[in-house]
């Protein structure tokens, strides 16, 4: 090897090893924040009549207003009733210092991510009676509908238990809020 291609070399490892330092530095930053909660089809079925009744999901999370957290919640799953994948997408902060009622999901969003051909089913989220934060889906045929509930932190700390037992899928025949 030259002298030209050693400082080549050179050059490159230590360029190399700066950037392995920085994603050293950079991973510990990186902080897994994800809850998995599931939730299937009842193993009794439904009451005879009702099986294809269209219902709200109405999910309870352990989040409460004001706890100052930033969130993103996304279903993912499968309604036979209705034939589709279930893909939806909850975001907003439960911002700390929220002056009024009104402001107590600060830059909320709830998006369905399914083909235009399926419009009525729709996503929303509210705080209850219980100062707690819910997840509303539906109107969805109830039968065999499974999902996946995921929670990604947008905090730089979380200030919320998430342990699975917290978490609770009340269907209901309306979107009224619990």
């Amino acid at each position: 090897m030259n002298e030209k291609e050693a400082s080549f070399a050179a050059t490159t490892v230590a360029r190399a090893d700066a950037i392995t330092e920085e994603i050293n530095i950079k991973s510990d930053l990186i902080v897994h924040r994800s809850n998995r909660v599931q939730f299937l089809h009842p193993e009794g079925g439904y009451p005879p009549g009702e099986e294809w009744a269209e219902r709200y999901y109405h999910i309870l999370t352990p989040e409460k207003q004001r706890c100052g957290e930033m969130y993103r919640y996304e279903l993912r799953g499968y309604s036979y009733g209705i034939a589709r994948p279930l893909w939806v997408t909850w975001v907003g902060y439960l911002y700390a210092d929220a002056p009024t009622k009104d402001h107590l999901i600060y830059n909320g969003h709830a998006q369905v991510n399914l083909p235009d051909d399926f419009p009525s089913l729709r996503a929303s989220q509210y705080v209850g009676a219980n100062g707690h934060l819910y997840l509303l889906l539906g109107p969805i045929k109830q039968y065999y509908n499974s999902f996946n509930l995921n929670y990604h932190s947008g905090s730089t700390g979380e200030n919320v238990n998430h342990d699975k037992q917290l978490y609770k899928v009340i269907v209901s025949e309306d979107a009224r809020p619990k």
